[in-house]
């Protein structure tokens, strides 16, 4: 009798290695399968890295002289609040000789500014 119990126990063993062999095996295909099925997209050149190399840099300009407001919200850094003291600004002091000069307003110190000074001109 207790042969018995301990053949059925290894015929078992055996039935369950074969199939956590075959489980294994399959997680494996299965997983090759999905990740080769991920689409990988090249990064592509934003408008804003040819801003920055200076290729079409005096396109995107915003005119500090003549920009509403929303044409300066567009600016990094500036929030709605920064774009009503700019406007300000030039409503008591005329338009800007330099764009140097958008620092005297508070909140734009230099940080601010060296954030938008490739965008930014006074012309």
């Amino acid at each position: 009798m207790k042969n018995l119990f301990e053949r059925n126990s290894r015929k078992r063993i055996r039935v369950f290695k074969f199939l956590l062999f075959f489980l294994a095996l399959g997680t494996a295909f299965g997983l090759r399968g999905w990740v080769s099925q991920q689409e990988i997209v090249p990064p592509q050149p934003s408008q804003d890295a040819s801003a920055l190399s200076g290729e079409g840099a005096d396109e995107k300009k915003v005119n500090l002289n003549q920009a509403s407001l929303d044409n300066l919200m567009t600016l990094p850094g500036i929030g709605e609040k920064l774009a009503k003291r700019i406007k300000e600004y030039q409503d008591l002091n005329g338009p800007f000789p330099t764009i140097e000069s958008v620092m005297e307003i508070k909140g734009v110190g230099s940080k601010n500014f060296n954030k938008i000074k490739p965008y930014i001109t006074v012309e």
